[in-house]
């Protein structure tokens, strides 16, 4: 299972997606994933390690885009898009101070 956050200037949606065989049953896939996240959001939070992990990863991203000169380009100019190229680094920063309670 894979997501994508679907970032913008105010919060905004998540996209979750699920790769199947030819001859997974889809029932069964969106019923596990749909357990999952549920499961997140009502009985099993996140744990501090999987918020660090989550955290670090992000800050990679942001990280290679910045040593990147194309990856600048086209980061700041996805945040344009949204609204500002600011946002860039503001959400860059705003990731550091998640929390598991977020």
């Amino acid at each position: 299972m894979n997501n994508f956050l679907l970032e913008g200037h105010d919060p905004g949606g998540v996209m979750f997606i699920a790769s199947l065989k030819k001859d997974d049953s889809l029932d069964v896939a969106r019923s596990a994933m749909l357990d999952a996240i549920r499961a997140v959001a009502t009985t099993e939070p996140p744990t501090d390690a999987e918020v660090e992990r989550a955290k670090n990863a992000i800050a990679s991203q942001y990280a290679l885009a910045l040593n990147n000169t194309a990856g600048v380009g086209l980061a700041l100019s996805d945040w344009m898009g949204i609204g500002d190229w600011r946002l860039f680094f503001i959400h860059r920063d705003e990731v550091k101070q998640v929390t598991p309670a977020d």
